[in-house]
């Protein structure tokens, strides 16, 4: 027995051997060939779980020579989807044809993602056997349209929101899914500011956009200025069995406001409402002094006190801190922190009202003074020599020059300018006429004595006053030149001041 290694080695003759294996090869490249294809258009379609249905076509082609019959196409999958396949009107194709199935694959929310799908095309050869033609479409993974599946945003003006104005806008919630979503709305607003705005709860459609109106008002007792108003918003939505839900915070600037606060502030020049007070006070006793009440403007020393003067603020400040404590202790409510509409319009009358208690009280005690000191425009000459004396002045006066309404006037000024003193009391010359009788010469000779001898305005007055009851004379007010009676001179008309001089005139 020979060994394996003596053993003659194996020959192979090729060249009978090789023109088989082609043969082969054609004959199995033919039969691959012409064998029944089924293909899906597109093979990997890209979803998410929220799409409600995705789409493609499945095309059998037939390239062989021969016809095939009865067509049927199934699917299989073990993810979850479900297949919905379209009708294919041709139950046979010949050589060369190709049928199409539309497939809407469905069920997507409960399915398993990325998944497959298994095409099955049954058809009959014309031998009569039933043949398979497979292929697989893959579904896979892809994240939604948006990477946010729902947002919101407020559209809308919020400035100057009061309890009687509130500020309005849109709450605007937008669906980026191919589902229904659920919105719940909670509304966050500072604490003694506005009142939490209530947005009831709501569906926004697949795909879309949803609004809410809302309306911000502001409370009854407010502390002024720009907050954040925050809407805190709960979306939810179902995936199949699964609950889906998102918070989405937005947030709105508002400014609260006082109802017709600004308006007053405004108008008055005032910067705010915690110096309104005092500032309503000296108005209302400057509207007073304006309209003449009792003759408090004849007095020329009184304190001219405006806006843009220190004095102004000093009493309006000090008046307004001693009136928000009275404020609070008898509302027992503290408006420097918080106020609304009442305060406003308490702070408003009781303000307008200790103006004019002061203005009376500043008056009415000053009344009697100021009839015997004061100068007027209705008062005689002989009025007016009693009150120089009263003021300890003389029957010489310095002369000045003004210019009103265009023409230049003169006159005596009858009491003292002091410093920063706005007004002063002019006269005209005082004219008396005496009258031929002895008895009238002699009064006036005694007069004049006492004009030369510069005596005392009020006995001056007392001679006059009677002469005159003896109708030896007739006192009036020069008309030449001259204001026609006691004039309240602004000290800035006065173009020129002369000499002291007697005030009787020829």
């Amino acid at each position: 027995m020979k060994k394996l290694s003596d053993r003659e080695p194996i020959r192979i003759d090729w060249h009978r051997l090789l023109p088989g294996l082609f043969l082969w090869t054609v004959l199995a490249s033919s039969v691959c060939a012409q064998s029944v294809v089924v293909e899906v258009q597109p093979s990997s379609i890209p979803a998410a779980v929220s799409y409600s249905e995705v789409q493609a076509r499945v095309i059998l082609k037939n390239p062989t020579s021969s016809a095939i019959k009865g067509l049927v196409l199934s699917a299989m999958t073990n993810d979850g989807f479900e297949i919905q396949i379209g009708t294919q009107s041709a139950r046979s194709l010949s050589a060369g044809q190709s049928a199409v199935w539309p497939i809407k694959i469905k069920n997507l929310n409960r399915a398993r993602i990325p998944g497959t799908i298994l095409l099955d095309a049954q058809y009959r050869a014309a031998a009569g056997d039933t043949q398979h033609a497979f292929t697989t479409v893959a579904i896979t993974s892809e994240t939604d349209g948006s990477t946010k599946p729902v947002e919101a945003s407020i559209e809308g003006n919020f400035d100057s929101v009061s309890e009687q104005r509130p500020g309005t806008g849109s709450l605007l919630v937008t669906n980026n899914l191919s589902v229904p979503v659920q919105v719940s709305v909670q509304s966050h607003t500072p604490v003694n500011t506005f009142v939490a705005p209530v947005v009831e709860s709501f569906e926004v459609a697949p795909r879309s956009v949803a609004s809410k109106e809302i309306k911000l008002n502001a409370q009854k007792q407010i502390t002024p200025g720009t907050y954040y108003v925050v809407f805190e918003l709960e979306a939810q939505w179902n995936l199949g069995a699964a609950v889906e839900k998102r918070r989405v915070v937005v947030s709105k600037q508002a400014t609260a406001g006082v109802f017709f606060e600004s308006e007053v502030l405004k108008a008055l020049g005032v910067p705010s409402l915690l110096v309104l007070p005092g500032c309503l006070v000296i108005f209302t006793m400057q509207l007073l002094l304006t309209l003449g009440i009792w003759g408090l403007k004849n007095d020329s020393k009184l304190p001219e006190l405006t806006v843009s003067s220190p004095g102004f603020w000093i009493v309006a400040i000090s008046f307004s801190g001693l009136f928000a404590i009275g404020y609070a202790y008898v509302t027992d409510h503290n408006y420097l922190i918080r106020y609304g509409p009442e305060d406003l319009r308490n702070v408003w009358l009781v303000s307008i009202g200790v103006g004019i208690v002061f203005y009376l009280l500043g008056a009415g005690s000053t009344a009697k003074h100021r009839r015997d000191y004061i100068p007027t425009a209705d008062d005689s000459p002989t009025t007016i020599l009693k009150k120089l004396s009263k003021n300890r002045l003389a029957i010489l006066r310095p002369e000045v020059q003004f210019k009103l309404n265009g023409v230049d006037l003169n006159g005596y000024v009858v009491e003292r300018i002091d410093e920063e003193q706005t007004k002063v009391w002019v006269i005209p010359s005082i004219i008396t006429d005496w009258g031929s009788t002895a008895e009238a010469l002699k009064a006036q000779e005694e007069f004049q004595k006492g004009v030369d001898g510069r005596s005392d305005p009020e006995s001056l007055a007392k001679q006059l006053e009677d002469a005159m009851q003896r109708n030896y004379v007739t006192v009036r007010w020069a008309s030449k030149s001259a204001v026609p009676n006691p004039f309240h001179l602004k000290v800035e008309m006065i173009t020129n001041y002369g000499q002291p001089d007697v005030v009787f005139g020829v």
